[in-house]
C-alpha cells in the first residue's frame, strides 16, 4: 500500500479488505464495466472472463482497461494475442504475480496485471477491441482490494454508520 509520508491521504488502507465480484455478463457485442462508487477505492488483483467470438471474419483484441472520469484509458492490461472467428469460448486470467502472458493452443490466456488503485468515479472495463455483433463476455469475476474513503471509513468497513 502508498506510503503518504506524512500528508494526508482520504484511504484508511488500514481498513482494506479483499472483495470478489461477480457482475452480470453484458449483451452480445458489448463490452463490461464496472464501476468504483464513492466510498471506496478499488485495486483489482486478479480477474477472469470467457470471449467467444462470432462466425464473422475480425481480429478481437481482449484487455482489461482502468477508466478515468471523463472517459479516457489509463492502462490497458492486454495480452499480445488476437481471437479470430468462432473461437468457441476462450478464458482470459488477469494476475497481478504474472510479469508475462502466456498462451498455448486450447487452454486460457494467462495475462499480466497492473496492480493500481482506482479512485471513486473511475471504472474497471473489459474492452474487445473490434467487436462484432455476436461477440459475447460471459463468466466474469474479479479480486479486488476496497479501500474505504473518508474520516468515517472504519465505521462503514466495521459494519457501523
Amino acid at each position: 500500500m502508498p506510503s503518504y509520508a506524512g500528508n494526508p491521504s482520504p484511504y484508511r488502507y488500514e481498513y482494506a479488505w479483499h472483495d470478489y465480484l461477480d457482475p452480470a455478463s453484458p449483451a452480445a457485442g458489448a463490452n463490461l464495466s464496472v464501476a468504483v462508487p464513492g466510498e471506496w477505492g478499488l485495486i483489482v488483483v486478479a480477474a477472469i472472463a470467457t470471449l467467444t467470438t462470432d462466425g464473422n471474419a475480425a481480429n478481437r483484441l481482449l484487455s482489461l482497461d482502468y477508466i478515468g472520469g471523463r472517459g479516457a484509458t489509463y492502462v490497458r492490461n492486454a495480452a499480445g494475442k488476437v481471437e479470430t472467428a468462432t473461437n468457441g469460448g476462450r478464458t482470459y486470467v488477469w494476475s497481478a504475480n504474472r510479469t508475462v502472458s502466456e498462451s498455448v493452443a486450447n487452454t486460457p490466456v494467462f495475462v499480466p496485471l497492473l496492480e493500481w488503485q482506482l479512485d471513486p468515479g473511475m471504472s474497471v472495463r473489459f474492452t474487445i477491441d473490434n467487436v462484432q455483433a455476436g461477440d459475447q463476455l460471459s463468466a466474469v469475476h474479479l479480486v479486488v482490494v476496497k479501500v474505504p474513503t473518508g474520516a468515517g471509513a472504519q465505521d462503514d468497513a466495521a459494519g457501523g454508520s
